[in-house]
């Protein structure tokens, strides 16, 4: 771990794990050798503003640290850990805190059915290739998805 940060951020320091914080120490004076700096992620405002908003720092640190677990794996132990007896207890709890509160009924433009219909209306269209290029082009030029690209012209266009 001290060899990745040393190689990453470029200072030699020595990192020591306790519990959840980190014990930092300085060899070359770095930090002075009479203040123990721990640094505790969740509790340092400071320090979470700085690590969460380097994005050069964090870009090369999240790059670098081999991910153990991926997206399906939650969704495997979310599967497992989801049971009926633990949504029950769930959909319990939230009767619980909402007794007692009465339900908001907002005036609509149309008698609303009894019975949830949650089939939603589709409007389908065509790009053209020259339309499709350009807003691929554009999304690429900033960074962003296409879905963005295309979120945000309905938004203007609203």
């Amino acid at each position: 771990m001290q060899e990745l940060i040393k190689k990453l951020i470029g200072l030699n320091i020595s990192i020591d794990l306790i519990e959840d914080r980190l014990d930092i120490k300085s060899p070359n004076g770095f930090i002075k050798p009479d203040i123990l700096n721990e640094i505790n992620l969740h509790k340092d405002k400071l320090m979470e503003f700085i690590i969460t908003n380097d994005k050069s720092s964090s870009k090369r640190i999240f790059t670098s640290i081999p991910l153990i677990y991926n997206q399906s794996d939650y969704a495997l132990w979310q599967r497992e850990y989801l049971t009926e007896s633990v949504l029950e207890g769930q959909l319990n709890y939230w009767k619980d805190k909402l007794s007692g509160y009465q339900t908001l009924n907002f005036p609509t433009d149309y008698v609303r059915s009894s019975t949830i219909d949650y089939k939603g209306a589709y409007e389908g269209f065509k790009l053209t290739k020259n339309l499709s290029d350009k807003l691929r082009y554009l999304s690429k030029s900033r960074g962003v998805t296409m879905n963005s690209v295309l979120l945000s012209s309905v938004n203007i266009l609203l």
